[in-house]
């Protein structure tokens, strides 16, 4: 009588339940697919990224995806997509103009929050909702 409404089917359905869901969860990028994104960045402008603690996710889609990057030169900024120099009011136009739909940012790690807070603006205003941030990592 036990196993009909005792506690082994409620543990059984748990464990059932438990890894199902572990499951449905699991990450399913292929190889391929991170091997390219990691080619592309290493093709970009080198800039002195912020440093992060966790490994990260490449993110983005391999669609129409950009890399928006930012080098502090001086007392001025240099804007970049992909490998190509960019005006900071052109953004908006050339993001929209391109359908992007998802971006990639590197920033210099001298480069200020504010701006920072504009060109994520900018990407909103340009209809983009998949946006990754570019840091390396501490080894």
């Amino acid at each position: 009588m036990r196993g009909i409404l005792g506690a082994d089917v409620f543990i059984n359905l748990l464990l059932v339940f438990i890894i199902t869901t572990g499951l449905l969860l699991m990450n399913t990028n292929k190889a391929g697919k991170i091997g390219d994104i990691v080619k592309k960045e290493q093709n970009l402008l080198k800039i002195d990224l912020p440093k992060g603690s966790s490994k990260g996710l490449p993110g983005g889609k391999p669609g129409n995806m950009a890399t928006l990057s930012a080098e502090k030169t001086g007392e001025g900024i240099q804007h970049f997509m992909d490998d190509k120099p960019v005006k900071f009011t052109d953004l908006t136009k050339i993001l929209k103009s391109k359908r992007i739909s998802s971006v990639r940012i590197r920033f210099d790690r001298q480069i200020s929050y504010g701006h920072y807070i504009s060109v994520l603006d900018l990407c909103k205003q340009a209809g983009i909702k998949d946006i990754t941030n570019v840091y390396t990592t501490n080894k």
